[in-house]
């Protein structure tokens, strides 16, 4: 049995109350950060930020199920710095009272404190690297500059895009796009012709995979599978297993064609996979002839119906 609420947690104030954690509020939080911070074009990456937090939490060793407010939005902020998205991360301090700190060092122990406290691990693994920005600073007579000026000195040094991910074992690296791992577009071809043509017809969608959080995103929308088909309703479940069957093979052959071409570039951890259904309710309501807000054991079959036969697993089911 799917349990769709399993991947929640709680947010604790300062004050002990309590309130469910939401990666889509935690999403447009980020969304307006990225705008504030003059950054329109990266606030695409917002969710994948969102999730990263999300999956970091749950995670953590020995973990509750409660996390405190405070200790979320540090999170956050290292996480973005993290992904060298160092103004957003200024923002979302101004807005979370997160404490500040300017400036660093410009010598080459402070820009490896910096690096350190950031997680660029590839500008520590390049002593050179820190050399030549400590350099730089030196003859423009800057000994101490802030964290985003930092950031853009290292990018304009960095003599490759290419960005390590180093798992526990420690010396793989992951091929990347810039922002991105894999792009759909390039395992095209591998997929089944079923496949594309859900894809073709906007009944699946997956997203491309990020270097923010390296991770599986599905979108299905069960009324444009409903339409294509013909479907007309009433439904039954006996009429739906079939077209379930058929569509989860279709998700398993989306999932493992990623996780090949993932591993093939250099990954050797398993990506979490989530699927977010788009009109869920709408679907029961019209096909299966369920009472408005009074579908989530329906919800529960369909989701199950999908999953029945396929052999990889959903991380969180979205609706």
């Amino acid at each position: 049995m799917i349990k769709f609420g399993e991947k929640n947690f709680l947010l604790t104030d300062n004050d002990g109350n309590e309130a469910p954690f939401n990666a889509a509020e935690l999403q447009s939080e980020l969304i307006y950060c990225f705008l504030s911070a003059g950054m329109r074009e990266n606030s695409c990456f917002a969710e994948d930020i969102a999730l990263a937090v999300e999956y970091s939490v749950h995670e953590k060793e020995n973990f509750g199920g409660r996390i405190s407010e405070s200790e979320l939005a540090d999170m956050v902020i290292a996480t973005l710095e993290s992904a060298d998205f160092h103004a957003v991360a200024e923002w979302f301090r101004r807005r979370n009272h997160r404490t500040v700190e300017v400036f660093f060092a410009t010598s080459v122990d402070g820009l490896k404190e910096f690096a350190v406290r950031n997680g660029l691990l590839q500008a520590l693994a390049n002593e050179s690297l820190l050399q030549k920005v400590s350099n730089a600073f030196n003859a423009m007579d800057v000994p101490q500059a802030s964290p985003g000026l930092i950031v853009e000195m290292i990018r304009f040094f960095k003599s490759s895009a290419d960005i390590a991910r180093r798992d526990d074992g420690g010396t793989n690296i992951i091929s990347t796009q810039g922002n991105y791992i894999i792009k759909i577009q390039e395992i095209m071809d591998d997929l089944p012709q079923s496949l594309v043509k859900l894809l073709k017809n906007k009944v699946l969608r997956i997203n491309d995979v990020t270097v923010y959080h390296p991770s599986i995103r599905l979108y299905l929308d069960p009324g444009v599978f409903a339409a294509l088909n013909g479907f007309a309703p009433p439904l039954t479940e006996m009429f739906w297993m079939p077209f379930a069957a058929e569509l989860g093979q279709s998700i398993d052959a989306a999932i493992e064609a990623v996780h090949i071409l993932y591993s093939k570039k250099g990954g050797k951890k398993q990506l979490p996979v989530y699927l977010t259904v788009n009109g869920m309710g709408t679907f029961m309501e019209k096909y299966f002839g369920a009472e408005p807000g009074q579908g989530n054991k329906l919800a529960a079959f369909l989701i199950e119906s999908l999953t029945e036969n396929m052999f990889n697993s959903f991380y969180k089911v979205r609706f």
